[in-house]
């Protein structure tokens, strides 16, 4: 079967990236990723097919990601903090359910077994420098307004508030 790791690898600190993530690295022949979280990586990443898309174009990575996965190559689809907090994961499920639906026509899609690996979010690094800011109930909102937009972000502000 063909697989896709969808892996988070933490906040920058090669301390801090989970040993589930490396080995999903080490086991991918080709690696997707915005350019700056393959060389935070560094010589883990040696050997590996690199396809670098510029931020901006989140659903080219994963779409690619996919498409790499269901040729048959192990495909790791790499992001900085944890990949399921504001990040790629949802963007993979998001297009397979599309799929689902008929929107997409990428069938072998469905047939890619996927893994999705947790990073430690820049939140909890940051959170950990000084004590246990996230110790009791706390809401995050993110400010991008790459794939979410500006209104929708303005509106979580204020409910939030």
């Amino acid at each position: 079967m063909s697989q896709l790791f969808v892996v988070g690898t933490g906040p920058g600190d090669s301390q801090l990236i989970a040993p589930k993530a490396l080995d999903a690295i080490k086991a991918s022949s080709d690696l997707v990723a915005y350019g700056l979280y393959l060389d935070l990586l560094g010589s883990i990443c040696d050997g590996k097919t690199h396809h670098d898309l510029p931020l901006g174009e989140e659903i080219g990575r994963a779409s690619l990601a996919l498409d790499l996965a269901a040729s048959g190559k192990t495909t790791a689809l790499i992001s900085s903090g944890d990949i399921g907090s504001y990040a790629m994961a949802t963007l993979v499920f998001e297009l397979l359910d599309l799929q689902l639906q008929g929107k997409e026509n990428k069938p072998q899609w469905l047939d890619v077994d996927i893994e999705v690996i947790p990073g430690i979010s820049a939140m909890q690094a940051g959170a950990s420098k000084v004590g246990a800011m996230l110790g009791h109930d706390f809401c995050t909102i993110s400010l991008s307004d790459l794939l979410t937009p500006w209104e929708t972000i303005e509106k979580r502000v204020h409910s939030a508030g």
